[in-house]
């Protein structure tokens, strides 16, 4: 895949179609046939919930969304605009930058870094998920 090539999410993913298999269905929200968001990372990336408060003690800090609207919004446009920008640890990862923040890096101490990236990482099997960020990975 050229990395440097913008497609849309659909059209990589319809060039190169998966299936989610029956055991990750159950943990999978469906936003195309053969895609899905997996839900074992949604709570942590929303401020408030208690994945959220374990990742946070766990890791000293973590990315989250505004809220899940705004999460919903993130994902609208990265599936519909967001560029191809490298394959890191067997994921495909596809982003989006946004003029505003679209969410924090919050640290334990309280401490809030806006972050303006959205960055969708989709794995061999179709599920994906996305984390804000303040520009794409290496």
């Amino acid at each position: 895949m050229i990395f440097e090539q913008a497609f849309t999410l659909r059209m990589v993913f319809r060039a190169q179609p998966q299936k989610v298999s029956p055991s990750t269905r159950s943990r999978t929200a469906c936003v195309d046939p053969g895609l899905g968001h997996d839900l074992k990372h949604l709570n942590k990336r929303l401020p408030g919930t208690a994945e959220f408060a374990k990742w946070i003690q766990r890791e000293g800090a973590v990315h989250v969304f505004t809220d899940k609207a705004t999460l919903t919004q993130v994902e609208a446009a990265v599936l519909e605009r967001g560029q191809v920008t490298v394959s890191v640890r067997g994921t495909e990862r596809f982003g989006l930058r946004f003029d505003g923040p679209i969410g924090y890096r919050i640290s334990r101490d309280g401490n809030r870094i806006p972050l303006n990236y959205g960055e969708l990482t989709l794995k061999h099997d179709g599920r994906y998920h996305l984390i804000p960020r303040t520009s794409p990975a290496e």
